[in-house]
């Protein structure tokens, strides 16, 4: 993965956080990508349960995001108790 794949990455999740449901094309016009780019981004992300599809060609962050975002707040609240 390059430095422009790992930034459309990322700016596509930050979309779909602000917004919880956005189409194909709104997230291709949204951070500036090819909609072919956008799509493919998408597909990898849906692999991974990174995002999910909502209706056709419609969709949101998915369940991998939540286990993530839970790991990381155990982690952080770990560390700050392990420093009290």
């Amino acid at each position: 993965v390059d430095e422009k794949e790992l930034l459309g990455v990322l700016a596509i999740l930050d979309a779909l956080a602000a917004d919880e449901q956005r189409s194909s094309e709104e997230l291709a016009d949204q951070v500036g990508l090819p909609p072919a780019s956008a799509a493919e981004i998408l597909r990898g992300l849906e692999e991974r349960g990174g995002v999910e599809q909502t209706g056709p060609g419609t969709w949101r962050l998915g369940p991998e995001l939540l286990r993530l975002g839970r790991l990381a707040w155990s982690a952080a609240f770990d560390a700050d108790a392990a420093r009290a």
